[in-house]
Parts: C-alpha cells; sequence; structure tokens
C-alpha cells in the first residue's frame, strides 16, 4: 500500500535521521551494482511508482550518474549518452561549457567567448609541393600573430623559432630564428606569411617539396 503525505517529514529528535539513502533510495537518488540495474530502474512500473526522473540520481557501485534525458522512455533511460558522470569519475568534455570534440595529443583548450573549445597548437605537416605550401592557416579576425617552435625535416634538418606579424591593415612581418642546417639542398627552403583570401593569414614553405614541419604554435 503506497502512502502520501501532504508535506514534508521531519524528525523531532536530532539523533535520529527521516530517511537513509545509504540504506536503499530516495525518489530521484538510487543505489545499485551495475548499468544494467539502473537500466531496470521503472521499466515495469513506471506510471505507478513513478521511480524514474528527469535530474535522478544513480550511484553504480562507488561512480555517480546523473540522468539529463529529454523525457523518461525505455530507449531514453538505457542511453547511456543521457547519464552524465558526477564528480572526478567524469571527464572534462561532459561539463556544458567544454567542447572536447576532435581533440588530439597536444591540443589545448581555449575560452572562445561563449565556452571552451580546442585549439589545434600541435603542427605535424608533410609538404608536398615546392610552390608556395600551407603550414598553418588561421583567421584574422581572430587571431593577427603567432610564434612556432618548429624542426623541418628533409634533405637537410634545422630547428628554430618563427614569429610572424600583421598590424592589420597591410604589413605582415616574419622573423626566422634557427639553428644551423644539417645536410644541404641546393635549394633550400624558406618561409613566407601571406593574408589569404583577405580573411586568413597562411605560414607557407617555399621549396619545401618532401619536407616535414613540425611545430608547436602559439597563435596571439
Amino acid at each position: 500500500m503506497a502512502i502520501k503525505f501532504p508535506d514534508s517529514i521531519t524528525q523531532n529528535n536530532a539523533n535520529y535521521i527521516t530517511v537513509s539513502a545509504t540504506d536503499g533510495d530516495v525518489q530521484g537518488i538510487y543505489f545499485v551494482d551495475t548499468i544494467a540495474e539502473r537500466d531496470a530502474i521503472g521499466n515495469e512500473d513506471t506510471s505507478l511508482d513513478n521511480h524514474r526522473a528527469l535530474g535522478t540520481v544513480v550511484f553504480v557501485g562507488t561512480a555517480g550518474y546523473v540522468y539529463s534525458g529529454l523525457s523518461v522512455s525505455d530507449a531514453n533511460w538505457i542511453n547511456a549518452s543521457n547519464w552524465s558522470t558526477l564528480g572526478s569519475a567524469g571527464t572534462l568534455g561532459q561539463l556544458a561549457d567544454v567542447d572536447t570534440t576532435g581533440i588530439a595529443a597536444g591540443d589545448v583548450l581555449v575560452y572562445d567567448g561563449t565556452g571552451f573549445v580546442t585549439n589545434n597548437n600541435s603542427l605535424n605537416v608533410s609538404v608536398t609541393a615546392d610552390t608556395p605550401f600551407n603550414v598553418d592557416s588561421f583567421a584574422i579576425a581572430d587571431y593577427q600573430s603567432a610564434i612556432y617552435s618548429y624542426s623541418l625535416k628533409g634533405s637537410y634538418s634545422r630547428a628554430g623559432q618563427i614569429m610572424v606579424d600583421y598590424d592589420g591593415i597591410t604589413s605582415i612581418e616574419l622573423t626566422d630564428i634557427s639553428t644551423n642546417p644539417i645536410g644541404t639542398d641546393s635549394t633550400e627552403p624558406e618561409f613566407q606569411a601571406v593574408i589569404s583570401g583577405g580573411t586568413h593569414l597562411a605560414l607557407q614553405l617555399v621549396n619545401g617539396n618532401g619536407y616535414s614541419f613540425k611545430a608547436q604554435a602559439t597563435r596571439i
């Protein structure tokens, strides 16, 4: 027999508690051993006992999950993507203002004014032409300067740092400071920077066919 109360229940004796969540469950908070048991909550008596609810918290062992589906239908309830991990067991990408889509080793997160998004600062480019070849490109509406710590490997190799600055009007300055090259090449590769399409700043390598350009980029 179900018992309903018109108001909250309180305990007059402060030494005793009214409800103990750790002894079983309270509506909206459950303790189970497996994901299968979590999926089975309310699967036959949802309309009678209302075991499912938006914002329900379920502890599977010691890992906590909160339900964020659009409804408590069977299809939504058992969909793992509708459950977010609580606390330290979760991942950074589960935060509402963090988008880790496409993130890879060496990437960083930057704030774009709305939330945190990936900013790929690790470059690994195989150059396939001697004509000006883009090894990096970024929107000048977002950044107008960049610093690259790089290595260039091919017929010879060198490592260095490139600094690029655009004044926002017409002028671009590029400074390349590097080690002495190891090996020889009759046509030494050179870097240049151009404004592409009026919207992007492109770092290009000339006479670099067959070279590998790797860099950590800081766009400012």
